[in-house]
């Protein structure tokens, strides 16, 4: 797979993307992987590096086709630099504009989705 697909630096971001494309949860690619869930973890969050091993082991994951019209629709979520949702990452954060041009802005949620109680 070339550089410009996976970048040394965002394997994690890459993982964390695929993750969700696929729905798998951090425990099953742990699995996969031969590693702990909280590894997964630091590795999507970039506090720890991927081995050379589990970096291949991505690039072969990132280079199977997707499946189903919803896995093609999730590829086709980009990062947007005019939305932002306040303790998000920037490139966690993606959207898919369905009429051409996103909105700009700041994102919140009804309050029936926040998670901190």
């Amino acid at each position: 797979m070339s550089d410009t697909l996976l970048k040394p630096s965002l394997p994690g971001i890459a993982l964390r993307r695929w993750r969700v494309l696929h729905r798998v949860k951090q425990s099953h690619a742990a699995e996969l992987f031969k590693v702990t869930q909280s590894t997964i973890s630091r590795w999507e969050s970039g506090v720890q590096a991927m081995d050379p091993d589990a970096h291949l082991q991505l690039e072969r994951l990132l280079a199977a086709r997707l499946e189903s019209a919803a896995d093609q629709a999730l590829a086709r979520l980009k990062a947007h630099a005019g939305l932002e949702l306040p303790g998000i990452p920037a490139e966690y954060f993606q959207a898919l504009a369905f009429d051409g041009e996103l909105p700009v802005g700041v994102v919140s949620y009804h309050e029936a989705f926040d998670t901190t109680e």
